[in-house]
């Protein structure tokens, strides 16, 4: 790994640098919170950890300024985790192998963990300073944010005191977000039979590899190509020369799926049927695809299966689902310009020896175009004589353009570069909407770094937003601090 603790700024870089050493994805945090914990103490910080694993550190304000708004910085400690297919990784157990790529920080074959490991950092990095100034400091460091806003749904009202919280998980250096999407997860299960396999056949693994993936929210709409909808097409083409076994992809249902595969059940002239088939349809997506996703690949290969198949019926069933998912953008949101104002996304397909599982995450700014959504998901589901359950359901944030912290971003920022910010309303999620509600006074904005590809083995963070963004950080807690 490069030693990050040579950019600037250096405190930032060196706490992001041990947080990549430490094995953090979703759920496995008790290794990187125990060390900020550690950390918090041996710097004397006041730390409290909640039921569900969210840290509060608190840090007495820069003298002169203790009857100034109280302020908390606030970061998720889990990061999402995804890896290439020929990279070898445990994210449980193996640190992030992060290095420097010309002007960006990447990793080596997996997620970087910048989302939102550099918020973190930038956080740890102000308490550790004795040269900033802010009025009485609070830091919120929240779990599972990435498989479910769990440690943000867990706050209770009272825990924190502060009047304006920051929250660094913002993705784009010259933004600042005051509003984000609500989401609800979905899952649709068909009941499947099996029957014994065909006479003469062998089983094979088709598996379609390369394509970009990347965020659900913040990439949904560019036109990059689901891997179980690439799956779910070309199995409709073939359905009737095969029969299926099983079918799976994804891993994560807030992350466009990357790749996908099946197994089925082949004759020799089946095999070559499917060949063809599949060489065609290659290319015809390499067309589709072009300038997005340029890697698209796919091969079929013997495999050793004791599956039974599933029985035919069963087989078309599941393939005309999986086929028929909606995915993707559902609408433009009418009030904000280049918006997505509900889109879902078909993360996750699995299968059990009696199931097969569709995992989809919906994201809305506005509640009747998510039951828009989930009323299609409904009737899909009642078409295929499967079950549907909703779960996680959480609101979106309602943009603010009156506030006062947004005020003082802007000045501060107009006042560094001589221009104004971007004020956004994103489609990703962001823990603000779920705070709301614990704290229905906070006063909240978000902003970080530029990161690209985030939730994907491509994610990599620009290197120079990383100092203007910590400028800006601390130009608005000074500016919070000072105002009269």
């Amino acid at each position: 790994m490069t030693d990050l603790s040579n950019l600037s700024p250096t405190k930032v870089w060196s706490f992001f640098e041990k947080i990549c050493s430490i094995p953090h994805p979703s759920h496995h945090l008790e290794k990187i919170s125990a060390f900020i914990i550690q950390w918090a103490k041996s710097k004397d910080l006041a730390v409290e950890l909640d039921e569900s694993g969210n840290i509060l550190i608190k840090k007495a304000a820069t003298p002169g300024y203790e009857n100034t708004p109280k302020v908390a910085l606030q970061g998720h400690l889990d990061m999402v985790p995804q890896k290439n297919n020929d990279t070898a990784h445990d994210f449980v157990q193996d640190p992030i192998q992060a290095y420097v790529d010309n002007q960006w920080v990447t990793a080596k074959g997996t997620t970087l963990g910048a989302d939102n490991g550099i918020g973190v950092s930038a956080a740890l990095a102000v308490l550790d300073s004795d040269d900033i100034i802010h009025g009485p400091l609070e830091v919120l460091l929240t779990t599972d944010e990435e498989t479910g806003m769990f440690g943000a749904f867990a706050l209770k009202s009272g825990w924190l005191q502060s009047d304006i919280l920051l929250n660094m998980d913002s993705e784009e250096e010259g933004e600042v977000c005051i509003g984000c999407a609500g989401g609800i997860d979905a899952s649709i299960t068909l009941g499947i039979k099996r029957v014994p396999l065909n006479d003469k056949t062998q089983t094979y693994q088709l598996i379609f590899t390369g394509l970009n993936g990347g965020h659900s929210g913040a990439e949904i709409h560019l036109g990059r190509a689901n891997a179980l909808k690439v799956l779910g097409r070309f199995l409709s083409i073939v359905k009737e020369d095969i029969q299926l076994l099983e079918v799976s992809g994804g891993t994560l249902r807030n992350a466009i799926p990357r790749e996908a595969k099946a197994i089925l059940a082949l004759t020799d002239q089946q095999y070559q049927t499917c060949q063809t088939a599949l060489f065609d349809f290659i290319s015809l997506l390499k067309i589709e695809q072009k300038n997005i996703d340029n890697n698209i690949s796919a091969s079929l290969t013997r495999t050793d299966n004791s599956l039974l198949a599933f029985s035919d019926m069963d087989k078309d069933r599941v393939i005309a689902t999986i086929d028929a998912a909606p995915n993707g953008v559902d609408k433009m949101s009418q009030d904000f310009t280049n918006v997505v104002e509900a889109s879902l996304n078909f993360g996750i397909l699995s299968t059990t020896q009696n199931e097969v599982n569709l995992h989809f995450l919906l994201r809305s700014l506005v509640d009747s175009s998510k039951e828009a959504i989930v009323s299609k998901l409904k009737s899909l589901a009642y078409l295929s004589g499967a079950n549907i359950k909703l779960s996680g359901e959480y609101s979106g944030w309602k943009p603010n353009p009156d506030s006062k912290v947004l005020a003082l971003f802007t000045q501060c920022y107009q006042e560094r570069y001589q221009k104004m910010p971007e004020v956004k309303v994103i489609h990703a999620g962001l823990e603000c909407g779920i705070f709301a509600h614990p704290y229905p006074n906070m006063d909240m904005i978000s902003f970080g770094p530029t990161i690209r590809h985030p939730h994907s083995p491509s994610e990599e963070i620009e290197i120079k937003t990383v100092s203007l963004f910590f400028d800006q950080l601390k130009d608005v807690l000074a500016a919070i601090a000072q105002e009269k």
